[in-house]
């Protein structure tokens, strides 16, 4: 009987060196590989299946996205969103902070790539 692996995400936010990191993974799984762009760095298991997410220089990404870079320390969840379309694969995190006792939901697109760039 094969059991079901558990779901695991992890977000953290370093505000010394202003990294967010957001990791979204089955138990089971394991990053095999990096793939790097601009302030970006995305990790693929050995199958290709994007499972992390991290942002260098977050608060200027944010602030460039249009978000108050304070943000980040509100953050109170985030989910990793990779659509695959046609040819290109969109990657976007959808953030809850908390403001005002309010929770509050941003999507914000990170980019889309390209497939053959992630099967690379």
């Amino acid at each position: 009987m094969n059991e079901l692996a558990t779901l695991r995400t992890i977000i953290h936010y370093d505000e010394d060196t202003d990294d967010f990191i957001i990791s979204n993974k089955n138990e089971n799984e394991v990053v095999k590989n990096n793939f790097m762009f601009d302030d970006f760095t995305i990790s693929l298991t050995g199958s290709g299946k994007i499972v992390g997410l991290e942002i260098r220089n977050a608060s200027h990404f944010l602030e460039e996205s249009g978000l108050d870079k304070n943000l980040l320390k509100k953050v109170k969840s985030a989910e990793l969103r990779v659509i695959p379309k046609k040819d290109f694969i969109y990657i976007g995190i959808i953030f809850l902070f908390e403001e005002n006792k309010q929770i509050i939901e941003r999507k914000v697109p990170i980019t889309y790539l390209p497939i053959r760039a992630i099967a690379s």
